[in-house]
């Protein structure tokens, strides 16, 4: 048997903190309030709220480990594996994910998947301590039984996680954007292995969970197991829960469970564990005997914390050593490489079998001094003047991001939306989407030079299609339209299928007199869609406002073998056919017959209907038909309150009355 040697007091802070920070049941609650109000209460968050939980508790929960392995000589000369060599290793796989996404999104994947164990392991590992602390004998079958429980709840998790879409908003950090440039790279297990491991690792965690249970009842009382069966509930709650309702789809009620692990909720996990986190290695580092109270210790935390967020982030921004910007792939990758150093740290640290951290943990003993000394003062002050700096930054980013930049748009103050930018940009967290939103504004007020800078700093941090479409809108601007048409082929080159960018690009062929190329164009679209009569319809609008008859008549037939009651294409298609000054195109009588049909078909009348029949009568020399048309759509369009439509219908009747052919819009 293990035998546990009871401390003074059983509580590390006193029943309240300790239950409610250190086992999870602050995090029951706050599952209770978003089970109620989930939706409601998620709308209403402030987004500064993600950055001011990675600052305040995310920040320190990973400061708590660097103070524990680096502050002092002795522990980094003990844990010098893990201090230098896994830490250089995890630096060099940070640094390759940077210039290879491909490799990058491995890295993220394994931060990904190691994160429930990492939770997993501190849940097991303070349950155990509760027991001891409180002098429960805890024979070695029972301590298996209980490691095994807390084992197959991270099995349901990997299996859900590597084996469900569903799962893949599960983020254990609240660092995440719309598009980012990394993304998780789940196994896929097939449904077929997955479903009977899961009901196999489904089983085996509730009969280990109920074995523990019993195991542990033989030598302590209720209360005495209270902290830790608090902690299995939480571990519950945390994954083995979540995790089997998504991939069973089963459907509770609740928010929290019903939204497939919801970064949204998640986040609150994190929160949970960071909060647990701190409550442990503030008690341990309080027995310390350099100990100078908690508003020292969590400065120092919350700085070290920052630092390592923060440096990394300002070292590899694009115009630096790397190539994502933050929003697009760099902070997640960020994020990865600062989880996997503390997981690997914190295996190494938080042993219960280790004299010196169950004498602090378990018995209450403080910390005896190792005499080792440390740097020398400068050094000190250094490293620290440096994490301080850090800090500032991290504050400094949260204000001009959340406050700054916001406050600016909100007053359309685009100049002062740019040099929040700018100073962001400084700490390595320029935004190519916040640039496009700046560009958009300042071409909205005439500003083109500006805009222009905003739209090639977003495409200098990002390539995208907007930024393109938006210089091309500068240069539109400036009747530069050789400078468009670059502009629209760059945004094709970047995606060949977008088709209002391709009908911009098509237009500005049309307008430099360059008709071959416009037609490749559309040619080319269409041929990743080739039955949308959509598509032809819609591209062969393009071609008719240029002028390009021949071509709009042959996509609109083409649009109507693929949809006959397809009403406008056969509308505008007769309108070519009356008007086209080509004689082998023009043809009168098919034209009546599309805009009978097309007209016919309306549930009622339209006045542009009834104008391009009148034009086919016209076309055909039956002016008494034409004018009585005419007639019938005039009073359509006065009684829709249309003076301007109404006005150029009148002219056309006096044509029609005359004996002539009339020109006009149609269609």
């Amino acid at each position: 048997m293990v035998a546990g040697a009871r401390s003074q007091d059983s509580w590390l802070f006193g029943p309240l903190p300790d239950l409610a920070i250190g086992c999870g049941l602050a995090y029951a609650g706050i599952f209770a309030i978003f089970s109620v109000a989930g939706p409601g209460l998620i709308a209403s968050q402030p987004v500064v709220l993600a950055a001011l939980i990675t600052l305040l508790l995310g920040g320190p929960h990973y400061g708590g480990t660097l103070l524990r392995v680096y502050e002092r000589r002795a522990d980094r000369q003990s844990y010098a594996i893990f201090s230098i060599w896994a830490t250089l290793a995890v630096a060099i796989a940070f640094v390759v994910s940077v210039h290879d996404f491909a490799i990058g999104a491995w890295f993220f994947t394994l931060y990904i998947t190691w994160s429930p164990w990492h939770y997993t392991g501190q849940n097991y590992g303070l349950a155990v301590m509760f027991l001891r602390r409180r002098g429960v004998e805890i024979h070695p079958s029972a301590k298996r039984l209980l490691y095994a429980s807390f084992f197959f709840s991270f099995a349901i998790t990997f299996l859900v996680l590597h084996g469900s879409t569903e799962a893949s908003g599960y983020l254990p950090n609240p660092v995440t954007y719309d598009e980012p440039g990394v993304s998780l790279r789940p196994l896929r297990l097939p449904y077929a292995f997955t479903a009977p491991a899961l009901l196999l690792a489904s089983g085996a965690y509730l009969a280990t969970l109920v074995g523990a249970i019993v195991a542990l009842r033989r030598s302590g009382t209720w209360r005495e197991m209270g902290p830790s069966l608090t902690l299995m509930a939480t571990q519950a709650l945390w994954f083995s829960i979540p995790f089997s309702v998504t991939f069973w789809h089963l459907h509770t009620g609740l928010d929290p469970l019903d939204s497939s692990v919801s970064s949204r909720y998640v986040v609150w996990i994190a929160v949970g564990h960071a909060s647990q986190y701190l409550w442990v290695t503030s008690y341990y580092a309080r027995s310390s005997p350099g100990w100078k109270g908690f508003t020292r210790y969590f400065g120092k935390t919350l700085a070290a914390g920052a630092a390592i967020w923060t440096i990394p982030a300002i070292l590899f921004a694009p115009d630096r050593l790397g190539d994502p910007e933050y929003a697009g792939g760099l902070a997640l990758l960020v994020a990865a490489g600062v989880n996997l150093h503390h997981f690997i740290l914190d295996g190494a640290i938080w042993k219960l079998r280790n004299s010196r951290v169950a004498g602090v943990l378990i018995r209450s003993s403080p910390e005896a001094a190792d005499g080792a000394g440390d740097e020398t003062p400068w050094v000190r002050h250094a490293v620290w003047a440096v994490c301080a700096g850090a800090a500032l930054i991290a504050v400094s980013t949260i204000i001009l991001e959340h406050s700054s930049f916001t406050s600016a748009l909100r007053a359309r103050d685009y100049d002062r939306a740019r040099t929040t930018l700018d100073r962001m940009a400084w700490f390595g967290q320029d935004d190519s989407r916040r640039r496009l939103r700046v560009g958009d504004g300042l071409l909205r007020t005439g500003d083109l030079d500006a805009a222009e800078a905003e739209y090639e700093r977003s495409l200098s941090l990002k390539p995208s299609v907007r930024a393109w479409l938006g210089i091309a809108a500068v240069r539109e601007g400036r009747s530069d339209w050789a400078g468009v048409l670059d502009a629209r082929s760059a945004a094709l080159e970047l995606d060949p299928t977008d088709v209002t960018t391709a009908a911009a690009a098509v237009r500005a062929h049309y307008a430099l007199g360059e008709r071959d190329p416009a037609r490749a164009i559309m040619e080319a679209l269409l041929a990743t869609d080739p039955e949308s009569a959509r598509a032809h319809a819609n591209l062969a609008a393009t071609a008719r406002e240029a002028g390009d008859l021949e071509w709009a008549a042959r996509h609109y037939r083409r649009a109507l073998e693929l949809q006959p009651d397809r009403h406008s294409a056969a509308n505008n298609l007769a309108w070519i056919l009356a008007t086209a000054p080509d004689p082998a195109l023009r043809d009168p009588d098919e034209s009546i017959r599309l805009a009978r049909d097309a007209l016919g078909a309306l549930e009622a009348p339209d006045p542009n209907y009834l104008d391009t029949l009148a034009t086919g009568y016209a076309a055909a020399g039956r002016f008494d038909e034409a004018a009585a048309t005419a007639t019938r759509a005039i009073a359509l369009a006065s009684e829709a309150g249309d003076e301007a439509q109404a006005e150029a219908l009148r002219a056309s009747l006096e044509a029609y009355r005359a004996g002539r052919t009339a020109s006009g819009s149609g269609g």
